[in-house]
């Protein structure tokens, strides 16, 4: 009742709901996550392993990543990136020989960002590179017909993207002034569409999609919901890592020891609870659960998604 109501964004006296963690150990020395619907990819050193969501056992296999490569996220899926090769494959090639071949030609940056079929990225220049006449391309890839298309720089310094199926954001800078902005570019196309000026904290900041807003999180903590009009606003405090999908939008707080569940658009809590041992900022979701790698790198924390 409480989550129906603070979804209708109709206020609930009293403290939200309590939420139910499960502890699963994982390492030592585990360094990143991300989640497919069936499976959930934690990265031990160099060495790849996938686990079982249901039961928070390893299975069968792995791989171990080489050079230049990283494990990251679309937001819906794993992908090993390989910053030295450019190359994205999904997660799951890497482990049991299946699935798309490598996509060639993605870039370097890492960052990753999916809209429907679309995946979205960056290709930057290298250093002394005399071809590359763009120095930051923003990427439209097509993972099944391996194909990337150039769409057209981004200005300033782009750090971080975001998408759903309404909308594309790029937190960059904007080139006179130096200041933080966030691009909301169409998901189709890539065009941009508006430009909103944020606050200074926001540079190197991080941002997430969810439902037709973004959510940016400042170096300072600070939670801002941008609309898709451009209207900025702050909604919480001491956030240190927030993390979006679809109908859901987790917050990690107070110095790694609260994780806040909130609504995707109004930012209302629905639930929260806090962690014995603190956590740390990697956030990734499954199917049915949010899993938060805690600090120590030994374990994770697992949360059915509200």
């Amino acid at each position: 009742m409480v989550r129906t109501l603070a979804d209708l964004g109709i206020p609930v006296p009293g403290a939200p709901a309590a939420l139910a963690a499960e502890r699963f150990t994982v390492g030592p020395g585990a360094t990143a996550l991300a989640g497919d619907d069936d499976a959930l990819w934690v990265l031990r050193g160099a060495r790849l392993v996938e686990i079982d969501p249901a039961t928070g056992a390893p299975r069968a296999g792995g791989a171990d990543l080489g050079r230049g490569e990283a494990l990251t996220s679309d937001g819906r899926q794993a992908w090993v990136m390989d910053a030295d090769a450019q190359t994205a494959a999904r997660a799951e090639r890497r482990v049991h020989g299946i699935g798309f071949p490598p996509v060639e030609g993605v870039g370097s940056s890492r960052l990753l960002a999916r809209s429907g079929a679309r995946l979205w990225t960056l290709r930057r220049c290298a250093p002394g590179d005399v071809t590359c006449t763009s120095p930051d391309a923003l990427l439209r890839v097509t993972p099944a017909a391996q194909a990337v298309q150039d769409v057209g720089a981004v200005p300033g310094q782009p750090r971080a993207m975001a998408a759903d199926a309404s909308a594309l954001w790029v937190l960059t800078t904007d080139p006179a002034s130096g200041r933080p902005v966030l691009e909301r570019r169409h998901p189709g196309s890539g065009r941009l569409v508006r430009v909103t000026a944020l606050p200074p904290a926001a540079a190197g900041g991080t941002v997430v999609a969810g439902r037709g807003v973004a959510w940016v999180r400042t170096r300072a903590g600070e939670l801002l919901r941008v609309r898709r009009t451009g209207r900025a606003a702050r909604v919480m405090d001491a956030a240190r890592a927030v993390a979006a999908q679809g109908d859901q939008l987790w917050v990690l707080r107070d110095g790694g020891r609260a994780f806040v569940n909130l609504h995707p658009v109004t930012g209302r809590v629905r639930g929260q609870a806090r962690s014995a041992r603190r956590l740390s900022g990697r956030i990734t979701f499954t199917a049915g659960h949010v899993w938060i790698l805690g600090a120590s790198g030994r374990e994770v924390l697992r949360l059915r998604r509200r």
